[in-house]
């Protein structure tokens, strides 16, 4: 995956550092670069891609339902709260 969707699509357009934390211009711009925010800006937008996907008219309500639950369950095991969700869409 290339970094310009990442930096653009994920991290910009969500504004996520400066509406999770109050963050300077240039305290932001190193988040952005970070390998750990790069990582996980990569595995939100895969999960959006392998939801996107799921859905349509062939799609297992079962399979969806467990993955979005199995993905939920992991997140709480880190800490993630439900006001992040909203942040995230």
């Amino acid at each position: 995956m290339d970094k310009w969707p990442v930096k653009y699509s994920f991290a910009r357009s969500l504004n996520l550092p400066r509406r999770l934390w109050v963050c300077t211009n240039s305290a932001a711009d190193a988040l952005y670069q970070h390998p750990v925010f790069i990582g996980h800006a990569k595995a939100v937008v895969q999960m959006l891609d392998l939801a996107i996907n799921m859905l349509g008219p062939d799609m297992d309500p079962v399979t969806v339902t467990l993955t979005v639950k199995d993905l939920g369950a992991r997140h709480t095991v880190y800490g993630v709260l439900a006001p992040h969700y909203e942040i995230v869409g």
